[in-house]
């Protein structure tokens, strides 16, 4: 057993699938199916199962998984443990990349990062925007520090914290009939058609938990179109209702709650297991919760904090 191996298990853990995995550690599939071939040969265990969207882990696999984990975590605080605390030997000062959905202007504001400037001005902080499964895999790859996601996401080696809970909206045309109204039934939106994100993202997952039959659906990984399809009464676009806010004002499009049953996804900041966060990770993450709760509190975000969700 080699730390690639192990690697290689927790890649294809974590990504459920052999083709995902080989695609994200840029190796071969036949490659990488020998790497797992030869770890269950050495353990003695089956450690997946095959489902028909891609692989689960047995009970042995998921046991060997934590011990994984915990070896990989280990083994990255060791190398921190001889590198140096950071630019000018201080232990606030370093560089920190935190991937946020589109658009990041809804979580990253002018207040926070002047904050960031005034009271820790050793900290360089870079931001990464994109949707939710590519800024998953950058977390993944150590290419970013921290995340914002939308889940609840299943994961093996993330670790989270929730900061609030959103409810979503359909965004469609700024019609005479649409603008008489404030909310969509679900069943009224899944007669679609519906524009959404390729699969893994969380939309098609919240969909399909709600979808009877089969929903017609226009694929758009872009946020700017997904806009311009819904102002053109194309269908729905299901997205939080101040994503967007201007495009909303302006009157170029309308934000209908969906209701019975609300639909909402939780929002939390995520980062590796895998690695050990760094003093300037630590307090930008600390940052980005204060400047959500202070955006919700202060009503110019419609969401529910963590601590005032009700079981």
């Amino acid at each position: 057993m080699d730390i690639r191996q192990i690697k290689t298990f927790v890649y294809v853990a974590e990504l459920k699938s052999f083709t995902r995995a080989s695609a994200f550690l840029h190796i071969s599939q036949p490659a990488l199916s020998r790497q797992i071939r030869l770890l269950e040969e050495e353990v003695d265990v089956k450690l997946f199962l095959r489902s028909g969207h891609g692989v689960v882990l047995t009970e042995q696999g998921q046991t060997l998984l934590e011990h994984c984990v915990g070896f990989l975590n280990q083994f990255d605080s060791l190398r921190n443990a001889f590198n140096d605390y950071g630019l000018n030997g201080s232990a606030e000062a370093g560089h920190v990349t935190i991937g946020l959905p589109v658009p990041a202007t809804r979580f990253i504001g002018q207040r926070m990062l002047n904050d960031l400037k005034v009271h820790h001005p050793g900290i360089s902080l870079k931001i990464a925007e994109g949707f939710n499964p590519l800024i998953h895999e950058w977390l993944l790859s150590g290419s970013i520090d921290l995340a914002i996601l939308y889940g609840p996401l299943e994961s093996t080696i993330l670790r989270r914290q929730l900061l609030a809970v959103e409810e979503l909206y359909a965004i469609t045309a700024a019609s005479e009939k649409n603008l008489s109204r404030t909310t969509i039934t679900s069943q009224e939106l899944l007669k679609g058609p519906l524009i959404l994100p390729h699969r893994p993202h969380i939309l098609r997952t919240i969909v399909d938990e709600i979808a009877v039959n089969d929903v017609p659906i226009i694929e758009v990984n872009a946020i700017t179109l997904m806009f311009e399809l819904a102002s053109a009464n194309q269908g729905y676009a299901i997205l939080p209702g101040n994503s967007l806010n201007h495009a909303i004002a302006a009157g170029d499009v309308v934000a209908l709650k969906i209701i019975e049953p609300v639909l909402s996804w939780d929002v939390s900041i995520w980062h590796s297991s895998l690695q050990e966060l760094s003093e300037p990770a630590l307090i930008v993450r600390q940052l980005v919760h204060d400047e959500v709760v202070s955006l919700i509190r202060e009503g110019r975000w419609s969401a529910h904090l963590a601590g005032d969700i009700k079981d």
